[in-house]
């Protein structure tokens, strides 16, 4: 089971259904107005609470470089964002997927 996003998901959730929980969804859409310093606390906290309970992350929304790289390389962390790739518009899908 993937937790969903963790803006519909919390700790609490997370820590009360860690038996059916291998990966947590970690979304960084809620940080557009904090300090980059505080998402990397953030970020790290769950990062050290997924290390201890044996889970990977993925975080969800990566926008900058500089979050892109400090997560890059670690074998438990999955990164999406327009960091890495802008989303395509609809009429830019594939007609089959």
């Amino acid at each position: 089971m993937q937790a969903g996003s963790i803006g519909g998901n919390s700790f609490s959730f997370v820590s009360h259904h860690l038996d059916q929980i291998s990966i947590i969804k970690l979304s960084l859409l809620i940080f557009d107005d904090i300090s980059t310093e505080m998402m990397i606390q953030f970020i790290d906290a769950w990062v050290a609470f997924a290390k201890e309970k044996h889970l990977s992350i993925v975080l969800e929304a990566v926008r900058s470089k500089e979050i892109a790289q400090r997560y890059a390389g670690n074998k438990n962390i999955y990164q999406q964002g327009y960091y890495w790739e802008k989303g395509l518009e609809l009429k830019d899908m594939p007609e089959e997927i």
